[in-house]
């Protein structure tokens, strides 16, 4: 996990691997600790994600919301279409998925 910017206030937060029962506690606590330092904006990596069951999604969508009600926004990059579609398939209409990581960052300076 690393900051964009100190000034935006945007972690990355990067999966690596399959995200599932196993995992996904440890990208919880990962998202949790932004939060406590204040970082409400994530950029969550999905590029090196191998497959994400439905414990993982719901990962994603508590990440997502828990943002939002704090005042951020959180950004998916990397995801396959199959991956942006089932992240919206299952309920969190509000997520931003791009694929390109660069566009990505890009898109919390943007208003």
């Amino acid at each position: 996990m690393k900051n964009i910017s100190a000034q935006e206030q945007v972690s990355v937060l990067t999966v690596q691997g399959d995200l599932d029962l196993e995992t996904f506690p440890r990208l919880l606590r990962q998202a949790e600790a932004s939060f406590e330092e204040g970082k409400f904006n994530l950029l969550i990596d999905l590029r090196q994600a191998g497959s994400i069951s439905r414990d993982g999604l719901i990962a994603l969508h508590t990440i997502a919301a828990r943002s939002e009600l704090l005042g951020g926004k959180t950004v998916f990059s990397g995801v396959t279409a199959t991956t942006a579609h089932m992240i919206k398939l299952t309920g969190y209409a509000g997520s931003n998925c791009i694929p390109d990581l660069v566009a990505a960052q890009a898109s919390f300076v943007q208003a």
